[in-house]
């Protein structure tokens, strides 16, 4: 079951990201305090690199967890590996049960973007898009960009 809490918080629609992972490895009520009022500000939480170190399922119990970022090692592997891609849909699945957004890291092939898009991936990065781009860049294409 989903809590209420969880359910709420994923109704908004916030405008910023950070990213959890090394900062929620110690799981102390101070790391949740500061979480909490992170969020409350409107900024949504990822759980970056999921499945991999210290991002672990457990995370997504103990803190306020909007967003799961699917590790790049996983989307590297799922079109020639069965078992990755198996993980990338699991992943993709739980994140849906629990109301989390997906985000697919590393998406470099367009084999890769289909089965992402197909498995319900709801957004993806990687080198396929665009290389990292210098902040002025970056504005030109989004303003040139269709939704």
């Amino acid at each position: 079951p989903v809590s209420s809490s969880r359910a709420e918080r994923t109704s908004t629609s916030p405008k910023f990201t950070a990213v959890v992972s090394d900062f929620t490895s110690g799981g102390s009520s101070s790391s949740l305090k500061l979480l909490d009022a992170i969020q409350s500000r409107g900024i949504r939480l990822a759980i970056d690199d999921f499945g991999t170190d210290y991002s672990s399922m457990s995370l997504m119990k103990q803190f306020p967890i909007d967003t799961i970022k699917i590790d790049r090692s996983f989307v590297q592997d799922m079109t020639e590996d069965p078992d990755a891609a198996i993980i990338v849909g699991s992943i993709i699945g739980l994140a849906r049960s629990l109301r989390l957004q997906t985000v697919a890291e590393g998406v470099e092939t367009e084999a890769q973007r289909d089965m992402l898009m197909q498995a319900g991936c709801d957004l993806l990065q990687g080198f396929l898009f665009s290389r990292p781009l210098p902040h002025e860049e970056m504005s030109v294409l989004l303003q040139n960009t269709k939704p």
